[in-house]
């Protein structure tokens, strides 16, 4: 492949100009990220008007319905798979409301 480099940094604070990228691609990442609302609208800021970010995120449902049932099983998925541990499941819940701070950060 041609033409990329990788750089590492914060995520909420991009070393980029503004309107610098066609794409901004995310994969899994958001959960990890202290503040996803920033770090998405630092996203926003890099990306062309006419660019597009590609995400592939664990997110909240926006049915209310959905999102009762999410949390109704978070303790019984978390269990099945590993011990079950409150302080990693608050994270993975905080990274399903990815999809809130999305729409707030311009998305």
């Amino acid at each position: 492949m041609k033409n990329i480099n990788f750089f590492f940094m914060d995520a909420e604070h991009l070393e980029f100009p503004n309107n610098s990228f066609d794409y901004v691609v995310t994969t899994f990442v958001l959960c990890t990220i202290p503040d996803p609302a920033k770090a998405l609208k630092e996203m926003r800021r890099v990306l062309k008007p006419s660019g597009k970010l590609v995400a592939l995120e664990h997110i909240r449902s926006s049915n209310p319905f959905i999102v009762k049932f999410e949390e109704l099983i978070d303790p019984f998925l978390f269990s099945s798979w590993r011990p079950y541990n409150p302080e990693y499941a608050e994270e993975y819940r905080r990274s399903r409301i990815y999809y809130s701070g999305s729409k707030k950060s311009g998305f």
